[in-house]
């Protein structure tokens, strides 16, 4: 029995191969010396494990599955962005580890999973946390399924709730838009703008530098992205305005400075953007009646686009997700849209502003 730890010619990035039950099984492992000491490492482990399992195989899947959190975390942990592992941490610690913590891995049956799902259910768990949460219990049990802990993943034969969206986004006009932008100091204003004139999510938005902001686009780097995947803005002219302005008014900075710093110059961290949701941007729009959530601004980008007479693909490449997903998310939008009467984005932002300035007068 033997286990191989090489590098991927074409990624650069570690594999450990090893042969298992009469199947070729694989793990893959970041580049450089960190990826090596991570494959060499779990290479030592299933040497160790397949060497025990030809003597008796009796401890095989003996692990609780708490027990076994810690080496799914050292293993797949450098893989996933802190936010990730974040929403990973809400669904472990609230719903999994209570419930099935105690469970020997190779007691996770289908059927104890099933009554998982439904007691989530009884709970009044809404179906997104509960797909959320499957989807880390199969994770965990995935790589179980490498380890060799157990032969298949049990959460797969479990049929997720639906978890699509139940109810039709209703974007911002760029009237309201400016509305809240007129509430709020010079920093916040713009940020509301790149929201809902760019479309990043907030966390996006939130670790932008001044590098990122070109002439006519704005760069969403990989490593800062939800899908970890990067994606290029169209900039449009009033965001444009409203940055100079906002940058003018900080002085001079460097380009790998934050384009929203806080107090001390640094990038925000999420308590940080959640303070400024709570104490700064949700007072504002309970006040005016409109969505609490800056996540809505994304929307409205979105409808800019649609406006303009975009399709799905170019939205998706704008905005993020894949065109399913803008399909599925945006098509009643489309379906109230007149395609005779395509309006640019920054005409309609230009427009709202001169309005917004009529009714200051």
């Amino acid at each position: 029995m033997r286990v191989w730890v090489f590098e991927r010619a074409d990624t650069s990035s570690w594999c450990c191969r090893w042969r298992e039950g009469g199947r070729n099984r694989w793990r893959s492992f970041g580049p450089g010396r960190r990826g090596r000491e991570m494959a060499e490492d779990f290479a030592s482990e299933i040497e160790r494990r397949l060497r025990f399992d030809g003597a008796s195989g009796l401890d095989r899947g003996a692990r609780s599955l708490a027990e076994f959190i810690e080496t799914w975390y050292d293993g797949h942990a450098p893989n996933l962005a802190s936010s990730t592992l974040n929403a990973y941490a809400v669904s472990w610690e609230r719903y999994i580890l209570p419930e099935l913590g105690h469970f020997k891995l190779r007691q996770v049956r289908p059927q104890i999973v099933e009554e998982f799902k439904r007691e989530l259910t009884r709970r009044g768990v809404g179906a997104p946390m509960i797909v959320k949460t499957l989807a880390v219990l199969q994770s965990v049990l995935s790589y179980a399924v490498v380890c060799g802990e157990i032969d298949t993943n049990p959460v797969r034969d479990v049929r997720k709730p639906s978890a699509r969206r139940k109810r039709v986004v209703r974007p911002l006009t760029p009237e309201q838009i400016e509305v809240i932008r007129s509430k709020l100091d010079l920093r916040d204003a713009t940020l509301v703008s790149v929201l809902g004139y760019a479309g990043p999510r907030p966390a996006e938005a939130l670790k932008l530098a001044w590098r990122d902001v070109r002439e006519r686009t704005v760069v969403i780097e990989p490593a800062n992205s939800k899908t970890g995947r990067g994606r290029t803005v169209r900039l449009l002219g009033p965001v444009a305005q409203d940055l100079s302005e906002w940058k003018l008014s900080q002085g001079p900075r460097l380009p790998t400075a934050p384009v929203f710093p806080r107090r001390d110059g640094r990038f925000w961290t999420p308590g940080d953007y959640r303070n400024w949701r709570a104490r700064v941007y949700r007072p504002v729009v309970e006040k005016l009646g409109l969505p609490v959530q800056p996540y809505a601004l994304r929307h409205s980008f979105v409808s800019l686009l649609i406006q303009e007479g975009r399709d799905f693909r170019d939205m998706a490449r704008q905005a993020g997700p894949g065109p399913d997903v803008c399909a599925r998310i945006y098509a009643h939008l489309f379906e109230e849209w007149d395609g005779a009467e395509r309006i640019s984005a920054e005409d309609a932002i230009r427009r709202a502003r001169q309005s917004r300035k009529r009714e200051a007068l």
